[in-house]
């Protein structure tokens, strides 16, 4: 019989008789640059295809995986017809959180 130890990371390290807290991580979302420029671009309800045409995109597939698919898992973006991902009549918009976020954020810049 094999017996693995696996050391466990500690919660908080002594430094110089400091107690340093374990990192959490960050509760906000990473946005890539080029979700940064699809939540800029979305403006109400707007399909695959203006999407593209707006951030002058033309590689679909590509398009897919580094713009609406990361901001839809970090919950920015929603689809209205979630059950349909592929539906020809599929749009995209801003979650409701994400809309009070722009618009705090208008509201600074305009001041």
């Amino acid at each position: 019989m094999f017996t693995t130890v696996v050391p466990l990371a500690p919660v908080a390290s002594e430094t110089a008789g400091q107690v340093i807290p374990q990192v959490t991580p960050q509760v906000t979302p990473h946005v890539t640059p080029q979700v940064g420029k699809l939540l800029e671009a979305l403006k109400g309800e707007m399909s695959r295809g203006e999407l593209m045409e707006k951030l002058r995109l033309k590689d679909s597939r590509h398009f897919g995986m580094d713009n609406p698919q990361p901001a839809l898992a970090a919950g920015l973006i929603e689809m209205p017809i979630p059950d349909k991902p592929r539906s020809s009549k599929q749009k995209h918009r801003l979650t409701d959180k994400e809309r009070q976020v722009a618009t705090q954020s208008e509201k600074i810049e305009l001041r």
